[in-house]
């Protein structure tokens, strides 16, 4: 067998590994670094740290999604109970949904909207359409870069928010559309280009008020979320906490 080996290896121009020498007597042979760090356990530590970097972001798009989602089921339960009555109820329902540019939220709409195909482009104004939907991206986007995601990673995240919100959050109040979902997907590319120009403010400039006020400027939620993680650490003793999380 060990010449069959190294005919093989000579044939396929494979250098064969020299033979480890072997221990003195009483000495037990070393563990190889195979035992002892299996594929299965590199890629479960590799899982583990790579999910590390998704999670605060995650968590907090997910909450700053769920008071919609939450506004989205009581409109849907108003509509249900006390249906289009005219009420002063009625009369602030009204005056919320022209603020959010909604259309009619009910449970009957949801499940309809939740089935359809997205149309393009919808009824909603040019602000939500063509500021709204790409800032909103860009924050996401740069949310998710701030932890070490990669760029194509990121914008993957974000088409994947934009189409929870159509087809979760807002299809009880509208259909689906297809020019959120777009609108949001240039927005993380304008995302990137704002968080490479936050890195190379970050390298070039001296720490400082001007520094400060540029990244700021640049990524307001990425400051904000370096505030409160730096106040939790500093002064509520949450340091491993917060060292896990970022």
């Amino acid at each position: 067998m060990p010449m069959l080996a190294v005919l093989m290896a000579g044939a396929l121009h494979v250098a064969l590994p020299p033979p480890l020498p072997d221990p003195p007597h009483g000495v037990p042979a070393p563990a190889s670094t195979w035992s002892e760090d299996p594929p299965s356990s590199r890629f479960s530590r590799l899982l583990r740290n790579s999910s590390r970097r998704f999670l605060l972001p995650t968590l907090e798009v997910g909450v700053c999604n769920l008071p919609y989602l939450f506004v989205s089921l009581g409109f849907a339960t108003f509509d249900a109970t006390v249906g289009k009555r005219h009420t002063p109820l009625n009369e602030a329902r009204d005056a919320i949904l022209e603020f959010n540019n909604w259309h009619e939220p009910s449970f009957r709409n949801w499940a309809l909207n939740m089935t359809s195909l997205p149309v393009f482009p919808d009824r909603d104004a040019m602000g939500y359409n063509y500021l709204m939907h790409p800032w909103l991206g860009a924050t996401i986007h740069m949310l998710y870069r701030n932890h070490g995601v990669s760029w194509w990673q990121s914008i993957a995240i974000v088409v994947m928010w934009a189409i929870l919100w159509e087809y979760l959050v807002e299809a009880a109040a509208e259909r689906p559309a297809l020019n959120d979902v777009l609108a949001n997907t240039g927005g993380a590319m304008l995302g990137e280009a704002l968080f490479r120009t936050k890195m190379l403010i970050k390298a070039q400039m001296a720490p400082g008020i001007p520094r400060s006020v540029l990244m700021a400027i640049i990524d307001p939620f990425g400051t904000l979320e370096d505030i409160v993680l730096d106040v939790a650490a500093d002064h509520l003793h949450l340091g491993p906490v917060v060292n896990y999380l970022r």
